[in-house]
């Protein structure tokens, strides 16, 4: 099939053509004219209920209408192929970002095709996983977050079940960098950029500071926009001490401060190619953070036992610790995550972060939406008062054992 007629045949415009022309023939490498076989019905059985999304009984008419569409047409099926082949086998990945949803082939049931699709990754997720030997649980473990994102996209869709077709989060799992421990995953990467420098002394306490030439805002949140910028730090050695403007464990940036370590007793937690994890949130769960910690303490000897890694910290980015939360939220899973660990300054990520994840949506205000729950309250609240800023944290490896009871910033009051 060609690609004029695949569009044709599926009522997909010329942007969606544009798309593909590039990738086209690699997209249909492999092609044998048959539906794929991960659009199975028993494939879906066996498969699905890690998941914890909705009902079997909800979603299998929906799967029965996907499959006779595809039955009946062959470029639907040629879609499957291409969508699962760009997103999981191709190098690099192809993932196509103009899809309608809903498809006009699919109707409402769009988001559960998708949901099938992501399902097929799931024997590549196990095999990722056996390759190093791990084992095959923290494959499964992962698809609870097919689950999660399926509340998300039910609150976009009026509680129609299915996902997004966004699949560019599940390639990391196929590729073995992405792994889910308890309640929380963590990307494999080496220490990012937005880090500020962290030094620790032989009694185990940290200093942080920021890095040299960051630009901030005037309500305290970082930006790489010159417009945007009111002020800078500076960060400098001189070969007996580092000074820079330190940033306390509660993420305040003391801009009025210089502080000045002496490197004889103060040294870098981390290299820039250590080993050093994101932390990321899965939807969907309550995150007590009980469970954050056991995460924490099982990751430290995760990488240790199947990488042979001791890594130095673990960092998070996110809008969950959004510094507003702890005003608006103060009892909340989130406020307790940053409290708990090392609170960082952040990058501005726009006045709509998180809004999706909460939402299901992003192209409205949120205060053009109903708020069912208190975290949609206060969102509103925090885009009315113009405090939507996202927030980011770390914890030191050798430090996971002792958190929850503050202790970063407990010590600092000490």
């Amino acid at each position: 099939m060609d690609i004029a007629a695949f569009c044709t045949e599926l009522r997909l415009d010329r942007t969606v053509r544009n798309e593909l022309a590039p990738n086209w023939e690699e997209l249909i490498s492999g092609w044998n004219s048959r539906v794929p076989f991960f659009f199975d019905e028993e494939f879906f059985k066996s498969h699905y209920p890690p998941c914890h999304g909705p009902g079997m009984e909800t979603l299998l008419p929906r799967v029965r209408r996907v499959l006779e569409t595809l039955r009946r047409l062959p470029a639907a099926a040629l879609l499957g192929h291409v969508l699962y082949r760009g997103a999981f086998v191709s190098t690099p990945a192809v993932f196509l970002k103009t899809l309608p949803d809903p498809l006009p082939c699919f109707g409402e049931d769009t988001g559960v095709f998708s949901l099938m699709i992501s399902l097929a990754a799931v024997p590549l997720m196990k095999e990722a996983c056996r390759t190093r030997g791990i084992p095959g649980e923290y494959a499964v473990a992962a698809q609870r977050w097919f689950g999660g994102s399926m509340l998300q996209y039910a609150e976009a869709h009026g509680g129609v079940p299915g996902r997004e077709m966004q699949f560019s989060w599940l390639r990391n799992h196929v590729d073995g960098r992405l792994f889910r421990i308890g309640r929380l995953e963590y990307l494999m990467h080496t220490c990012p950029d937005w880090l500020p420098a962290v030094y620790r002394n032989g009694q185990g306490k940290l200093r942080v500071l920021c890095r040299d030439g960051w630009g901030f805002r005037a309500d305290g949140s970082r930006s790489d926009d010159p417009a945007l910028i009111v002020r800078r730090t500076r960060l400098a050695e001189d070969g007996v001490h580092v000074s820079g403007t330190p940033i306390r464990p509660d993420g305040t940036v003391e801009f009025g401060r210089e502080l000045a370590l002496d490197t004889r007793e103060w040294r870098p937690l981390a290299s820039p190619w250590d080993l050093c994890p994101s932390i990321h949130i899965p939807g969907g769960e309550p995150m007590p953070f009980e469970a954050v910690k056991d995460s924490l303490c099982r990751a430290k000897e995760f990488f240790f036992r199947y990488f042979g890694r001791k890594v130095p910290l673990f960092c998070c980015a996110s809008w969950i610790l959004n510094p507003a939360w702890q005003e608006l939220l103060p009892r909340s899973n989130m406020a307790a995550f940053r409290r708990e660990c090392y609170a960082l300054a952040s990058l501005y990520w726009g006045p709509s972060a998180g809004m999706k994840f909460l939402f299901g949506r992003s192209d409205v205000p949120p205060t053009e939406l109903e708020a069912h729950n208190s975290a949609q309250k206060a969102f509103q609240q925090a885009f009315r008062e113009g405090r939507i800023v996202a927030g980011s944290l770390l914890v030191a490896v050798d430090d996971v054992e002792k958190l929850g009871d503050s202790c970063y910033r407990r010590e600092e009051a000490d």
